[in-house]
């Protein structure tokens, strides 16, 4: 019993310590700050972009089980994102990953 009693103490003692030394590196520790230059004007006209995010939103392409439709919402937005935005259309490249996930570069 005694010697049971000697080893949860020096568990314990183990743990304390550990959890000492991790609050000490916790207190050090210091977040890296990087300098960001701002985007500047994006040249983004609110009033026409407020509707088109309106439209992206209607369609329902959140899915919680598999095989649901989600699939074709999502092949739906994928047209629609050909009509709305030809000019992005016309100067990036665009790639299907997957089934329906896009990657424009």
């Amino acid at each position: 019993m005694r010697r049971l009693r000697q080893v949860l103490i020096g568990v314990l003692l183990l743990l304390a310590g550990g959890s000492g030394v991790l609050a000490v590196r916790a207190l050090r520790w210091r977040s890296v700050r990087v300098a960001v230059e701002p985007a500047g004007d994006l040249g983004v006209d609110a009033a026409e972009a407020a509707p088109r995010l309106a439209e992206a939103l209607r369609f329902r392409t959140v899915s919680t089980a598999p095989g649901t439709a989600a699939i074709d919402e999502l092949r739906a937005l994928q047209a629609w994102l050909l009509t709305r935005f030809p000019a992005a259309h016309a100067r990036l490249t665009r790639e299907v990953v997957g089934e329906a996930s896009l990657l424009y570069t």
